[in-house]
């Protein structure tokens, strides 16, 4: 029996780094979110790996509202979206998410949340916003708005962390 990546922990995603490196490596202090600077994102992305799912409900709600406001993307926007991605094939993102007793969690479960982030972000960056930008602000628009287009560019890396999650194995022999 082999064991896929989400089971295994390992790392197998194009382009992206380890969460721990994302975490220790970036001036968070240093980045613009929705209302000053990202210095409290590194405790609430840590506690996203959290064995208590309300624990990681909490944190997932912290840290996306720091980075989360009316479809901008801030400069901490970018590493929080490849923390996100580099930790969706942990397999503590799911942890206690679903009772022994029950078939359904108690709550919308982590990798839920952190997946319609991604998502919602993505949007917020696709080609039609772009194209609105543009007949708003001219042409330069996506040259000028470094966040956007560093997100853009980490579209396949996000995408290769995701992709996996897409399917199932029910049903299949």
């Amino acid at each position: 029996m082999t064991k896929n990546r989400r089971q295994s922990g390992k790392s197998d995603l194009v382009g992206l780094p380890h969460y721990q490196a994302l975490l220790d490596g970036t001036d968070w202090a240093s980045l613009a979110t929705v209302c000053g600077t990202g210095e409290s994102l590194p405790a609430a992305l840590t506690r996203l790996l959290a064995p208590d799912p309300a624990v990681r409900e909490d944190a997932a709600r912290n840290a996306l509202k720091e980075v989360t406001h009316q479809n901008t993307i801030y400069e901490a926007t970018v590493p929080v979206a490849l923390y996100i991605a580099a930790i969706l094939n942990q397999p503590d993102i799911t942890a206690g998410d679903f009772g022994l007793d029950s078939a359904a969690p108690s709550r919308r479960p982590t990798l839920v949340s952190l997946l319609v982030w991604l998502s919602d972000t993505a949007y917020d960056a696709d080609d039609e916003c772009v194209a609105l930008g543009e007949r708003h602000y001219g042409e330069r628009f996506l040259h000028e708005y470094e966040e956007m287009r560093a997100f853009r560019d980490l579209r396949p890396a996000i995408f290769s962390a995701v992709q996996p999650l897409l399917g199932h194995d029910q049903g299949r022999g």
